[in-house]
């Protein structure tokens, strides 16, 4: 969100208003993933479900946002604002699919005015030095971790220039990060962290698209397997195969 025109609160709301989540899950992943609304996956502790309110698939919606925040469509559909073209750019990895995924959102984006040329990042070291050089507006992330403190990596002000990639630094979010990282007590720490995926979504830091699943095969003989609470990780310590 440092970056124009990003660091428009209307914009970045837009766009999380034009993205088509389950068309995106039916055309990339078959339908096996669900959609994500937060930052945190429906099985994360302290998971708020009222985040998944407030940014429905509209386009009309959006390209309201993007009238009110000064974007003007074009005879093309484009939008441009004092001779601006409206531009995200993206950046990834040639893998996970990101490349099909941002093939996908360039042409939502397009059906709001948004322009989103596409470079991808032939390997980590290059797309670091896009992260380092801030040479990016959209840029796909996936983690994994079985605690909410990974808001704190992913949000807090310190962390720009580690594991911070919309650049965030708000000062109430520093706060309250803090303070949830540090209270000891589960029933209050759990409702910092439904009160910082709240601000987080207020503040249109991410676009949630689906939730992380491990698809697993296995015998119907096999029992005692189990996952972790993120469901990335297999426990074969009590598995064992009936007859």
């Amino acid at each position: 969100m440092s970056n124009e025109p990003f660091t428009d609160l209307k914009v970045r709301q837009a766009v999380l208003k034009a993205i088509d989540k389950k068309s995106l899950i039916s055309t990339l992943q078959a339908n096996v993933y669900t959609p994500a609304y937060g930052p945190l996956s429906r099985v994360s502790a302290g998971y708020d479900k009222t985040v998944e309110t407030g940014y429905d698939f509209d386009l009309a919606g959006a390209k309201k946002l993007l009238d009110d925040a000064g974007w003007t469509a074009g005879a093309d559909g484009m939008r441009s604002k004092g001779g601006q073209p409206l531009q995200l750019k993206w950046v990834s990895l040639p893998t996970n699919r990101d490349p099909d995924m941002a093939q996908f959102l360039q042409a939502i984006l397009k059906t709001v005015g948004i322009d989103m040329p596409i470079q991808v990042a032939p390997a980590f070291p290059q797309e670091t030095a896009a992260i380092k050089d801030n040479a990016y507006h959209i840029i796909p992330s996936w983690w994994v971790q079985s605690d909410p403190t990974l808001l704190s990596q992913l949000y807090a002000t310190k962390n720009i220039g580690v594991n911070n990639w919309s650049k965030s630094g708000l000062p109430d979010l520093d706060k309250l990060l803090d303070q949830m990282d540090t209270e000891p007590d589960r029933t209050k720490r759990l409702a910092m962290v439904s009160q910082a995926q709240k601000q987080i979504m207020d503040n249109a830091l991410t676009a949630p698209l689906w939730d992380y699943a491990d698809l697993v095969v296995t015998r119907a003989a096999l029992q005692g397997l189990v996952f972790n609470a993120a469901g990335q990780y297999s426990w074969f310590y009590d598995a064992y195969l009936t007859k």
